[in-house]
Protein backbone atom coordinates (compact mmCIF):
# COMPACT_ATOMS: atom_id res chain seq x y z
CA UNK A 1 0.00 0.00 0.00
CA UNK A 2 1.27 3.47 -0.87
CA UNK A 3 1.83 6.02 1.86
CA UNK A 4 0.88 9.64 1.19
CA UNK A 5 3.27 12.20 2.68
CA UNK A 6 1.73 15.56 1.75
CA UNK A 7 3.78 18.73 1.30
CA UNK A 8 0.72 20.88 1.95
CA UNK A 9 -2.45 20.10 3.86
CA UNK A 10 -5.61 22.12 4.58
CA UNK A 11 -6.40 21.40 8.22
CA UNK A 12 -9.69 23.19 8.80
CA UNK A 13 -12.37 24.87 6.76
CA UNK A 14 -12.74 24.36 3.05
CA UNK A 15 -11.56 27.94 2.49
CA UNK A 16 -8.11 27.11 3.85
CA UNK A 17 -8.51 28.81 7.24
CA UNK A 18 -5.66 26.71 8.67
CA UNK A 19 -3.05 24.85 6.66
CA UNK A 20 0.45 23.46 6.43
CA UNK A 21 2.73 24.45 3.56
CA UNK A 22 6.25 23.46 2.50
CA UNK A 23 6.21 20.50 4.88
CA UNK A 24 9.31 18.32 5.11
CA UNK A 25 8.72 15.08 6.98
CA UNK A 26 11.58 13.83 9.16
CA UNK A 27 9.83 10.62 10.24
CA UNK A 28 6.79 8.66 9.12
CA UNK A 29 5.54 5.40 10.62
CA UNK A 30 2.26 3.56 11.12
CA UNK A 31 1.74 5.33 14.47
CA UNK A 32 2.96 8.90 13.89
CA UNK A 33 4.66 11.36 11.58
CA UNK A 34 6.74 14.43 12.42
CA UNK A 35 8.20 17.22 10.37
CA UNK A 36 9.03 20.87 9.84
CA UNK A 37 6.47 23.11 8.17
CA UNK A 38 5.20 26.62 7.59
CA UNK A 39 1.94 26.96 9.50
CA UNK A 40 -0.61 29.25 7.84
CA UNK A 41 -3.40 30.60 10.00
CA UNK A 42 -6.23 33.05 9.34
CA UNK A 43 -6.28 35.27 12.43
CA UNK A 44 -9.68 36.71 11.39
CA UNK A 45 -8.69 40.37 11.88
CA UNK A 46 -10.82 42.38 11.26
CA UNK A 47 -12.93 39.36 10.22
CA UNK A 48 -12.24 35.97 8.66
CA UNK A 49 -13.37 36.95 5.15
CA UNK A 50 -11.12 40.02 5.03
CA UNK A 51 -8.10 38.64 6.87
CA UNK A 52 -5.02 37.44 5.00
CA UNK A 53 -3.28 34.25 6.04
CA UNK A 54 -0.51 34.77 8.59
CA UNK A 55 2.50 32.52 8.03
CA UNK A 56 4.49 31.00 10.87
CA UNK A 57 7.65 29.53 9.33
CA UNK A 58 9.89 27.09 11.21
CA UNK A 59 6.91 25.36 12.83
CA UNK A 60 6.76 21.68 13.70
CA UNK A 61 3.97 19.23 12.99
CA UNK A 62 3.06 15.86 14.47
CA UNK A 63 0.38 13.53 13.12
CA UNK A 64 -0.74 10.71 15.42
CA UNK A 65 -3.62 8.58 16.71
CA UNK A 66 -4.17 6.44 13.60
CA UNK A 67 -7.66 5.08 13.01
CA UNK A 68 -8.84 2.42 10.58
CA UNK A 69 -11.15 3.50 7.76
CA UNK A 70 -12.61 1.64 4.79
CA UNK A 71 -9.82 3.23 2.70
CA UNK A 72 -7.00 2.34 5.10
CA UNK A 73 -5.52 3.94 8.20
CA UNK A 74 -5.42 7.72 8.65
CA UNK A 75 -3.98 9.89 11.38
CA UNK A 76 -6.81 11.42 13.40
CA UNK A 77 -4.87 14.03 15.41
CA UNK A 78 -2.62 16.89 14.36
CA UNK A 79 -0.41 19.00 16.62
CA UNK A 80 1.39 22.10 15.33
CA UNK A 81 3.87 24.05 17.44
CA UNK A 82 4.73 27.56 16.24
CA UNK A 83 6.02 30.92 17.48
CA UNK A 84 3.53 33.79 17.80
CA UNK A 85 4.68 37.15 19.14
CA UNK A 86 7.88 35.53 20.39
CA UNK A 87 6.06 32.89 22.43
CA UNK A 88 5.49 29.20 21.80
CA UNK A 89 1.94 28.42 20.71
CA UNK A 90 0.21 25.16 19.88
CA UNK A 91 -2.61 24.31 17.50
CA UNK A 92 -4.24 20.91 18.01
CA UNK A 93 -7.23 19.30 16.39
CA UNK A 94 -8.59 15.81 15.88
CA UNK A 95 -11.22 14.15 13.76
CA UNK A 96 -12.84 10.74 13.89
CA UNK A 97 -16.08 9.19 12.86
CA UNK A 98 -16.38 10.52 9.28
CA UNK A 99 -18.38 7.80 7.55
CA UNK A 100 -17.09 8.93 4.13
CA UNK A 101 -13.54 7.81 4.88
Amino acid sequence: MAVATPVSLVISCADGNTELTATKWSSWSATSATGATTFALNLCTPNCAASPMTLFPRSTVRLCAPVATKNGAIFSRIEVTYQRDGKAAKFTTSWTGDTNL
